[in-house]
């Protein structure tokens, strides 16, 4: 996994590259951890992510409500390549369920394309 950040006061850009797997888990968690308390809104870019597996996908999730809970916005960069994409509709996350029935109108998949 390879990251670059961009940020200034408002936004922070965390642009992830490569493959995001369990191997790289203890690095994102950082990484997310970092972005979170760095500025009121997170933009994670995964365009250039070339494979995906469900820790990475958790993890994401995990900032997300992180960042709900703070009052913070975390968001992904538009166009998902087809390989984030393909994963996240194979472990389920689309629906919005896994996040609770009070915050699934919130869920940072709910709107990516099928």
């Amino acid at each position: 996994m390879k990251r670059a950040q961009t940020s200034d006061n408002e936004e922070k850009v965390l642009t992830l590259k490569g493959e995001l797997s369990i191997s790289h888990a203890a690095q994102l968690k950082s990484e997310l951890i970092q972005a979170l308390d760095a500025a009121p809104r997170i933009v994670i870019d995964v365009n250039a992510v070339t494979d995906v597996d469900l820790s990475a996908l958790q993890l994401i999730c995990a900032a997300h409500k992180s960042a709900v809970a703070k009052g913070k916005q975390l968001i992904l960069a538009p166009d998902l390549p087809e390989t984030l994409t393909r994963q996240i509709q194979r472990a389920g996350l689309m629906d919005g369920h896994h996040c609770g029935r009070d915050s699934s109108a919130d869920c940072l998949w709910k709107g990516v394309d099928r």
